[in-house]
């Protein structure tokens, strides 16, 4: 440990000195850029340039959340904020990430559905008390062509004869749902856009179960809720669109942002 200094009262005191530059205004737009400033301007420019915006947007490259990248201990990890209830911002390498809660969830179910159904693993649920409803003669016709694909994706349906129905199970993900409501949309979905090629049929009734069982907008995100739907996301081979084409998010580079605030 140094010793500490004895204090001498005939040492004169010399003040500490500040130095500055008198004609500074940071709120000049003719201020003199030197040259680490520009080089550190040009280093943003191609970090943050639009093509590298564009192309987080359409998709053609991933975004890596800021909470994805490995971080030293002492660091501490830049978190998602929910705006409006609605909007998941996430600091990214890109910049910043604008995510649309309802979209991004609707992509994540779409392909787990999707997923699961191809593989031939989708779990049913069963329900404990099998609810019943009649179909109408129209969509009587077109369930019996889609029965096969109800059960790939996990329903328990039982055809009781005369357009009755008997809801036995669901898939994992789709309980407390209205059963007859949602069933009777997904066949509108397929008798108002007809399609014959199972592939298509499959499709369009994982989009229209995801449409019904992604999060609201309004809904209030708890920040693991936030995490696990933005890593979710990530997985997801198309995750910049809905299965629809409506964009999921949005990049800002800090090359924008600083512009906007010029």
């Amino acid at each position: 440990m140094p010793d500490i200094p004895i204090y001498d009262a005939s040492r004169p005191v010399t003040p500490p000195k500040v130095s500055f530059n008198p004609d500074f205004n940071p709120f000049s737009s003719t201020r003199t850029e030197t040259a680490q400033t520009r080089s550190n301007r040009e280093n943003w420019s191609k970090l943050y340039g639009d093509a590298i915006e564009r192309k987080v947007n359409e998709g053609e490259i991933p975004f890596t959340p800021m909470s994805d990248i490995q971080a030293k201990p002492e660091e501490e990890t830049l978190k998602p904020y929910q705006f409006a209830d609605r909007f998941i911002l996430v600091p990214s390498e890109q910049g910043l990430m604008i995510i649309d809660q309802h979209r991004a969830h609707i992509r994540v179910l779409y392909d787990r559905f999707m997923a699961n159904a191809k593989s031939h693993a989708a779990a049913s649920q069963g329900l404990l008390f099998p609810e019943m409803f009649q179909l109408s003669a129209s969509d009587a016709v077109v369930f019996e062509e889609l029965k096969p694909r109800f059960a790939a994706l996990g329903f328990d349906l039982s055809d009781m004869g005369r357009g009755a129905i008997a809801v036995q199970g669901v898939p994992s993900g789709m309980e407390g749902q209205d059963y007859e409501r949602l069933i009777t949309d997904m066949i509108a979905d397929i008798r108002i856009n007809p399609t014959h090629e199972e592939d298509r049929q499959l499709e369009s009734l994982a989009l229209a179960m995801a449409n019904k069982a992604a999060i609201p907008t309004g809904r209030r995100l708890s920040e693991n809720e936030m995490q696990e739907l933005v890593r979710s996301l990530k997985a997801c081979s198309m995750p910049s669109r809905t299965p629809d084409a409506k964009t999921v998010y949005i990049v800002r580079s800090v090359q924008e942002i600083s512009k906007l605030l010029d």
